[in-house]
């Protein structure tokens, strides 16, 4: 008997519910504080209903590695005739933890009946999958192997439009105690009580934090611990203030790079390479649109909470 149950849901508003009452794979990563696209605020934020989950469905990355699913599963079917390569319209959800789900991209089976997890990925750039699988996607894996009870997986990548590479990862029950863990303390000691989960420290933070605070209300006098706030905000002042000299220094050494290219498309030493980019550009421009065509401008306003950034001053 299996591990999980099957979940079929109607439509994509029924999908977004079940989704919302689990943890799914690719939200691994971000709750365990090693995504690159997200962190464990913001997938708090959704799971707990104080913000909608991003619409990325028009992101080009995201359309591309959708289209190309299937074109690199039959390529992995064609090189495995050993297996059967089955696409699944369900989501797993694991019994005996019901907020653990899995959407697998597609479920293997070899001549013996043992099952196993092909997950499918698009690169731009190989830089995170010289070594292998990057840790942010063997955490997804990790997370299927344990809802569905399997032995095996493969990681089938596409990168750059042409090179096409597998990896073959065997269940560890060390990861998945590691990832059980952490998925199960964010959704029973954050999602369920609604206490806000650590912070990681990154910029992908202030708009969530924005929103998970709302609006300042009230100038409030000392914080508890003086030491440590007047410490952080010296940190931040001072981090401020090298960010800029940095910035001024890159400005002028760019205007000399720029000055040294010249009329040319690119400089080489034994060393560098410097190519200076340059060409007409075309943008949309906002603010005569909203001078143009006022009442249509305002049907497409939004109001969010936003981050307008910290500001420091001294009394």
């Amino acid at each position: 008997m299996e591990p999980y149950i099957e979940v079929k849901t109607e439509g994509t508003d029924g999908w977004h519910k079940l989704r919302s009452k689990g943890v799914g794979g690719s939200e691994v990563a971000a709750i365990m504080g090693i995504s690159k696209w997200s962190t464990p605020i913001e997938v708090w934020l959704e799971k707990t209903g104080r913000s909608e989950r991003k619409d990325i469905s028009d992101n080009p990355n995201v359309h591309w590695g959708t289209v190309l699913e299937s074109v690199v599963a039959d390529e992995f079917a064609r090189l495995h005739p050993e297996f059967k390569v089955e696409k699944l319209d369900v989501t797993l959800v694991a019994k005996d933890r019901p907020w653990a789900h899995a959407n697998l991209d597609r479920k293997l089976t070899d001549e013996h009946g043992n099952h196993g997890v092909l997950e499918i990925k698009t690169a731009r750039y190989d830089t995170d999958w010289k070594d292998g699988v990057p840790d942010y996607y063997l955490t997804q894996v990790t997370h299927y192997l344990s809802v569905t009870g399997w032995k095996f997986a493969y990681v089938a990548v596409l990168i750059c439009g042409s090179d096409y590479r597998e990896y073959r990862i065997e269940r560890d029950e060390g990861d998945i105690r590691m990832v059980d863990a952490a998925v199960d303390d964010f959704w029973n000691n954050y999602v369920l009580t609604g206490a806000m989960p650590r912070l990681i420290g990154v910029a992908g933070e202030n708009g969530p934090l924005a929103i998970a605070f709302g609006n300042g209300d009230a100038e409030v006098g000392m914080p508890d611990d003086v030491t440590e706030f007047d410490e952080l905000v010296r940190r931040y002042k001072e981090a401020g203030e090298e960010i800029d000299r940095l910035k001024e220094q890159r400005a002028a050494d760019g205007v000399a790079l720029r000055n040294l290219v010249g009329k040319h498309k690119s400089v080489m030493s034994d060393v560098y390479k410097v190519t200076w980019r340059r060409g007409d550009k075309t943008r949309f421009d906002t603010r005569a649109f909203k001078r143009d065509n006022p009442e249509l401008a305002k049907r497409y306003e939004v109001t969010k909470v936003s981050d307008g950034g910290i500001y420091v001053s001294e009394l």
